[in-house]
């Protein structure tokens, strides 16, 4: 999968890079996406010098793994629900969002190190 990003998520994947490959050799089997390319095209356009920031990561949904659930989290709550008519449920494979996240009290358990640098 190819992602754009912002200058500021280029930034901090730079920074927590060491120390998110050594959580990855640490954790095998984790379901944390693996990013394969950190990267920064600059170009001219116009007389103005571009940049365009993205990162190539495999698909942490191509799995031999049974997915229960799955969420698209963007770290907003604004409009992130998923919106269903009432008395349907949702199709197995629709990605639930933050607000889903949140009302159905989901965590996450990463190692302590990680969770500070993320936190950074």
């Amino acid at each position: 999968m190819l992602k754009t990003c912002s200058e500021n998520e280029f930034e901090f994947c730079l920074r927590i890079l060491r120390d998110y490959y050594q959580h990855l050799l640490a954790f095998p089997h984790t379901l944390i996406a693996r990013f394969f390319g950190l990267h920064k095209i600059v170009f001219n356009e116009d007389g103005k010098s571009q940049r365009i920031f993205f990162v190539v990561m495999a698909n942490v949904f191509n799995t031999q793994r049974d997915i229960h659930v799955r969420y698209d989290l963007k770290g907003s709550t604004y409009g992130r629900f998923t919106k269903v008519k009432e008395g349907e449920t949702i199709p197995n494979g629709v990605a639930l969002k933050d607000v889903d996240w949140l009302d159905a009290k989901e965590t996450v358990d990463l190692d302590p190190h990680l969770r500070d640098l993320l936190l950074q």
